[in-house]
């Protein structure tokens, strides 16, 4: 394990973050807080990444250097629903679960001229592979689960940026919000092989 410094804790820094690397990989943050030095908090990303092949366009290639993931896309944040309908009186349900868009947040990079190309020409996309990573209790990175999309197009893709002046958002970069429906999803957890799916078109 190799921890390497970040910053040097110049000026009137009061922290300082330490990133890990386990053979080349960033698998966390050493948080050391200079008023304090024997408190130490450490930070652990939890990665996940976007895979997309389209009909036309072939893998759309993402920004992504990290060691044994160039060329993927890399996703901050996940939302996805599905739900059934229900009764506001009783609480029972009124109808088949209903599939809603998975959106995906993401800095702009070198995926975005070409996902918005694949939503304007209402590109098929022949298949879309979102892939979650954790650190493993052997301290290596490990691909714990993983989301499918067969037959999925995108279906919506916004922009924005947050407010450069607040400092709760110095981390963040100029950002995008993009949406998929989709035929069938397929959910997968690794570790021990169990795996269930669901179509849109035709719910049970």
């Amino acid at each position: 394990m190799q921890i390497t410094p970040e910053s040097q804790g110049q000026g009137d820094e009061e922290v300082k973050a330490l990133p890990i690397e386990i053979d080349g990989t960033l698998t966390g943050f050493e948080i050391v807080f200079y008023d304090k030095p024997n408190l130490k908090e450490f930070i652990m990303p939890m990665p996940c990444y976007l895979i997309v092949e389209g009909e036309k366009q072939g893998k759309i290639e993402g920004s992504v250097k990290v060691k044994n993931h160039e060329g993927k896309i890399l996703v901050q944040a996940v939302d996805h629903v599905i739900e059934i309908p229900k009764s506001p009186q009783t609480g029972l349900p009124t109808g088949k679960r209903v599939h809603q868009p998975m959106t995906l947040t993401k800095e702009i990079d070198k995926a975005s001229p070409k996902l918005f190309q694949a939503l304007t020409s209402g590109e098929q996309l022949k298949s879309v592979s979102l892939e979650f990573y954790r650190i493993s209790p052997k301290g290596t990175e490990e691909k714990y689960y993983t989301v499918k999309l067969s037959s999925a197009i995108l279906t919506s893709a916004r922009s924005w940026t947050p407010n450069c002046l607040n400092p709760d958002n110095k981390q963040m970069g100029h950002m995008e919000d993009i949406s998929f429906t989709y035929e069938k999803i397929t959910w997968t957890f690794e570790p021990d092989g169990i795996e269930a799916e669901d179509s849109w078109l035709a719910p049970k």
